[in-house]
């Protein structure tokens, strides 16, 4: 018994005291589940902006054909020419990735994203620039030359990673090129400096420009945080404070297991909630296995 009163003691209290950052999580995973909530800068518009333009689902059906047409047609490369047949029940074609148009008024930054599956819908989200009716200067792009070709450098060194990691060289490929990023003042400003050995270019940002984030935007990136920086600091503890949250979770199922079973007489209520529980969680990991796949 004294053993249960401690484990009661400690889910209580642990409870108590982790119950801003379980409110924290259950918020913010409300809002990714639901990206428009709470939000007066997102519009939603329904297929009307999209019918008979190229954004159209039936334009991606109809370029599909073609594409099929066309696979059809070609010689694969010398290679021998495969059968192909759509599937006879598969679903029309539709938009891979998400489609997105960029407007840019004078004060306010829209942008258009085709929302796939919904039959051509899009949502427009206005973000209204901090300074409106003001010129706002965008990012400086510099272009410079080192005299060197660090783009063949990074690709060499890539080849180099590879043995080092003690992988077999049939192909390596660097398929982005990390981006070289820096602090320095510009006429006295502090500015951000991010360089892209591919083009040369150095793109020059006031650190000034920063801004804050909302209090729904500042929710969801504290509850995707993760990772251990290289030095203290306050995502080092913040990622302290998630490992602590996580094993609390796990705990708090445990204990909570462990004082229903005391309660001889919810045994069997418990019992069947419990069996529903896993019965359900076991149905959508299948079910979510399979939507990840498709």
């Amino acid at each position: 018994m004294k053993t249960m009163k401690a484990v009661r003691r400690v889910h209580l209290y642990a409870g108590l005291a982790l119950c801003p950052f379980v409110l924290l999580f259950g918020v913010s995973a409300f809002l990714f589940n639901h990206p428009t909530s709470f939000r007066d800068d997102v519009l939603r518009h329904g297929s009307e902006l999209t019918e008979g333009t190229v954004f159209d689902p039936a334009a991606a059906e109809a370029i599909a054909q073609q594409v099929h047409a066309a696979l059809e047609a070609s010689d694969f490369g010398g290679e021998a020419v495969p059968e192909l047949a759509r599937v006879s029940d598969g679903e029309p074609a539709e938009f891979g990735r998400t489609g997105r148009i960029v407007v840019e008024t004078e004060s306010t930054r829209h942008s258009l994203r085709l929302r796939n599956g919904a039959g051509g819908a899009f949502e427009v989200r206005s973000e209204i620039e901090p300074d409106v009716g003001q010129e706002r200067e965008g990012p400086q792009r510099v272009q410079v030359e080192l005299g060197r070709d660090l783009e063949s450098e990074f690709e060499q060194s890539a080849h180099e990673v590879a043995r080092r990691a003690n992988l077999e060289e049939s192909s390596v490929e660097l398929e982005r090129l990390p981006t070289i990023r820096f602090a320095l003042t510009v006429d006295g400003v502090e500015h951000t400096a991010d360089f892209d050995p591919k083009s040369q270019t150095v793109t020059l940002r006031p650190t000034s420009e920063a801004e804050a984030p909302g209090w729904r935007r500042m929710l969801t990136r504290m509850h995707t945080a993760h990772g251990y920086p290289d030095e203290p600091n306050a995502r080092f503890v913040w990622a302290v404070l998630v490992d602590i949250v996580a094993f609390a979770m796990v705990g708090f199922g445990l204990s909570g297991l462990a004082m229903w079973w005391q309660m001889k007489k919810l045994r069997r209520q418990g019992a069947v909630w419990t069996i529903l529980g896993v019965v359900v969680f076991a149905a959508m990991t299948v079910a979510m296995r399979a939507a990840f796949m498709s």
